[in-house]
């Protein structure tokens, strides 16, 4: 190879091995500094946009939860409401079903009836006034026709569609449509008229305690004086009902919250393996590639240094 100041072979190698190197030096501080061995596009085209998908759905996956714990809180306030009135109507001695017992002896004397119809009339409204209470951040499942008296319009509520998964597919909360007003013994749970009784005979005790008249005939409701009363039969039913279906709704919402969550977990896994950078291999390479950039640079200096030998030879 003729020795010439005009080309520098040597000098042109070590420059391609110096660029080399900081490219490749410049890529693997990318690595380290950001965590991700696919940060962006020009680092993987395909395996970036795979991540970006996968982000998405794990993006639409907690939205989706962050939904159903909203949903689950309205659940569990409802559910405790549900609760309370099917109590009501049970508790030993001094719930509805006692009490219309205690009220079907027609051997009575007019004091302790009026006063057992008392009873029955505030376990009504106790009921009445829990099930206008069903709320959560003030949204409901149980509407009412009734007059709210903080917003003077019937209590708003019924079936509700809430999105479970990262596809926006949803799951119908009460899909029946039950109402408060399915839940009370009178015809919404404002319960107004119930101050216009003041005794319960023991005929309409009866008829109200087991859901047959005195002929035999089934009856869902007793008017006694100008007030319906439902049996105790329809509204014990009717709690039931909501009661086993908020139940399996606040059920489904549960499974699916933990189902999601463990999506999300499989989902980060894939998409570490993916995209994530080995730290520690890179770390290593990054000191490996620093010391190659030393002896790169070194050997340029060298190779530049070689025309300079060529003009002594003039002196």
């Amino acid at each position: 190879m003729a020795n010439s100041v005009i080309t520098n072979s040597g000098a042109k190698v070590a420059l391609q091995s110096l660029n080399k190197i900081n490219s490749q030096l410049d890529e693997t501080q990318k690595k380290v500094s950001t965590g991700y061995k696919v940060a962006d596009a020009t680092d993987d085209g395909a395996a970036y946009a795979v991540a970006q998908k996968v982000r998405s759905d794990i993006s639409g996956l907690n939205a989706a939860n962050d939904q159903l714990g909203a949903v689950d809180g309205l659940l569990s306030s409802t559910l405790e409401a549900v609760d309370s009135v099917s109590s009501t109507l049970t508790e030993a001695d001094s719930g509805v079903s006692a009490i219309l017992t205690k009220l079907s002896d027609g051997n009575l004397d007019d004091e302790t009836r009026a006063q057992y119809t008392e009873q029955f009339k505030s376990l009504v409204q106790q009921m009445n006034t829990t099930l206008q209470d069903a709320s959560y951040n003030g949204t409901r499942l149980l509407g009412s026709t009734a007059e709210d008296p903080l917003t003077g319009a019937a209590y708003t509520g019924g079936s509700m569609d809430v999105t479970r998964n990262e596809k926006g597919q949803t799951y119908t909360v009460n899909a029946s449509g039950t109402t408060a007003d399915d839940l009370s013994f009178t015809d919404d749970i404002s319960g107004e008229d119930l101050d216009t009784i003041t005794s319960i005979s023991a005929a309409d005790a009866k008829t109200l305690l087991t859901g047959v008249d005195a002929t035999g005939t089934a009856q869902t409701s007793v008017t006694i004086g100008t007030v319906n009363i439902k049996t105790l039969t329809s509204v014990t039913q009717a709690v039931n009902a909501s009661a086993n279906e908020l139940g399996n709704d606040s059920n489904f919402v549960d499974n699916q919250k933990t189902y999601n969550s463990a999506r999300v977990d499989s989902m980060e896994e894939g998409l570490g393996s993916l995209v994530d950078a080995d730290l520690a291999k890179e770390s290593a390479r990054l000191t490996a590639l620093q010391t190659q950039q030393q002896l790169a640079t070194t050997a340029l200096t060298t190779a530049n240094s070689a025309p300079q030998s060529l003009l002594s030879l003039f002196q």
